[in-house]
């Protein structure tokens, strides 16, 4: 039990963390396009932590809504890229690639799961969500 709160603990840090990195790259980006693929993804995670948040609070464990320190790394590099290269569609692969990142968290997590099928559940659904985002990203992102 342990071990999958502690799971679960992480993998909330690093939606919230996503989340706030998306809120950076809505508000640095100039293409309309781009500011709805990241405020899509803002609500989405936004779900997300909420579902994980209740399904923690029923287990009995503390969590933090803020985040960790991944939250201002994420922001600066969103700030730099913006800087030096804009935040257009040529972006989407890193976008996509950090993405795959939490799919990876997500299978790790779904692992500590074992028996607890509600949390199972859970996030076999956000998961597959987040597969989809990420080839709606590879699709959208101009041919190399």
């Amino acid at each position: 039990m342990a071990e999958l709160s502690d799971a679960l603990k992480n993998l909330h840090n690093t939606l919230v963390d996503s989340r706030n990195g998306y809120d950076e790259a809505r508000k640095q980006t100039t293409q309309p396009g781009m500011a709805e693929l990241f405020r899509n993804m803002i609500v989405l995670r936004t779900k997300h932590i909420g579902e994980i948040e209740h399904r923690l609070a029923t287990m009995g464990v503390d969590f933090d809504v803020s985040g960790t320190l991944m939250s201002t790394v994420h922001r600066t590099v969103i700030d730099i890229r913006s800087l030096l290269t804009g935040l257009d569609a040529n972006a989407l692969p890193s976008f996509a690639s950090g993405e795959e990142n939490i799919l990876k968290q997500y299978d790790q997590t779904l692992r500590m799961a074992g028996g607890d099928n509600d949390v199972t559940t859970l996030l076999t659904q956000q998961r597959d969500v987040v597969a989809a985002k990420i080839d709606g990203m590879r699709r959208q992102a101009p041919a190399a």
